[in-house]
């Protein structure tokens, strides 16, 4: 199967998750916008060993809720220098796993 990365883009998204963490959000505020966005996703329907994955993780915002949800929960980005924050907004989820990677290489 063909790539379709536009690495101008990925660079970009990268640019702007650096200057918009969203991490001022966390908290009641971002539970709330979780709940609201993922409201149509049956969680209660998952099987107990259920694996999440976040394929373009942008700021991690969702990953922190969705990874408390599943296990493992794995967080993928292209741009590995982006991921570091993103792990540290996360060290206290031990069922996270980090990779630089894309859906189609997937480790």
């Amino acid at each position: 199967m063909k790539h379709n990365i536009d690495h101008q883009v990925v660079q970009d998204f990268g640019d702007e998750w650096d200057a918009y963490r969203q991490t001022q959000i966390l908290g009641t505020e971002a539970e709330r916008l979780f709940q609201a966005y993922f409201s149509v996703f049956p969680w209660d329907k998952l099987p107990k060993e259920a694996v999440g994955m976040d394929v373009g993780c942008g700021s991690g915002r969702w990953a922190y809720y969705a990874s408390q949800k599943v296990e493992p929960y794995i967080v993928l980005t292209l741009l590995k220098k982006h991921w570091l924050w993103r792990k540290s907004n996360l060290e206290d989820r031990k069922n996270c796993r980090f990779h630089k990677a894309d859906a189609l290489t997937l480790p």
